[in-house]
């Protein structure tokens, strides 16, 4: 599906290296994981985007929302 195939991208992306923005990979890899049903993978990966104040708040409203949906 939509979600395997935007976590498998993300991840090679990461792994290749050059991501230009790596708080922004992890959101989407965050995403792709809520979409999965693995909420402690994506909160990880939330976790790891709000470490960089760009993205602190976006990376904040995904996890309440992963934490929130089920």
């Amino acid at each position: 599906g939509k979600y395997k195939d935007a976590l498998s991208a993300v991840n090679e992306g990461l792994t290749k290296g050059g991501v230009k923005d790596v708080a922004d990979a992890d959101i989407v890899k965050g995403m792709a994981l809520v979409g999965l049903k693995q909420t402690r993978a994506a909160l990880m990966a939330f976790q790891a985007a709000g470490k960089n104040p760009k993205a602190k708040v976006v990376a904040g409203l995904w996890d309440l929302y992963a934490r929130t949906s089920k």
